[in-house]
């Protein structure tokens, strides 16, 4: 199996590397298919940016969407058109958004090259959606902040999921609590195949 790695000559740490790894060999489908045509790092990149499941979108410095992908369309409800332009801050929930500017300023700033955080965004029917975000600072040849990369995984599923097993566990150990009948859980103990006692 022949691997290609390319790493554009990017030394400093600081910066963010994009590797593309690629292989040619076989795999669990049989034969790797020749390539038609050019195929660059740059056509790997986009098709990852489209059809990743996650939410990805590129914010300018002052917090406004350059571009999003179709997941994070998706998790938010807009079309890219709709979103570019729009700032972070004006489709996260009202009482996120104080915590959320704070970590981007942070990061603008060179704090931080990147952070985590659970938020709420504002989906453009007007629900709440809870979102993880990893957020990273993404620089220029001589390390300048270019802009900011936003990966957003919906948890609204999650959520909901956790919230209906809690509410039914709730409901569950309350029948329990206020039974009129009461209820033992017992062992018995045999001894040469006949019940002597139990626990």
């Amino acid at each position: 199996m022949t691997k290609r790695r390319t790493n554009q000559n990017r030394p400093d740490p600081k910066r963010n590397p994009i590797e593309i790894e690629a292989a040619a060999g076989s795999g669990p489908a049989g034969p790797a298919p020749e390539r038609e045509g050019p195929f660059d790092g740059k056509d790997w990149l986009r098709l990852l940016y489209e059809n990743a499941r996650i939410g990805i979108a590129i914010v300018r410095l002052d917090g406004t969407f350059l571009s999003a992908n179709p997941a994070a369309c998706r998790i938010l409800g807009y079309r890219e058109e709709q979103i570019a332009g729009k700032t972070f801050a004006s489709i996260t929930h009202p009482d996120d958004v104080e915590i959320s500017l704070a970590h981007f300023r942070k990061l603008v700033a060179g704090e931080c090259e990147s952070y985590d955080l659970i938020k709420r965004y504002l989906h453009k029917d007007g629900r709440d959606v809870d979102a993880l975000i990893t957020v990273s600072l993404v620089r220029d040849d001589a390390g300048r902040p270019r802009y900011v990369l936003a990966q957003v995984e919906d948890l609204s599923r999650q959520r909901r999921i956790t919230k209906e097993l809690r509410e039914t566990e709730i409901h569950y150990r309350s029948l329990f609590e206020n039974m009129l009948n009461g209820l033992a859980y017992c062992r018995v103990i045999y001894e040469e195949g006949r019940p002597v006692d139990f626990v």
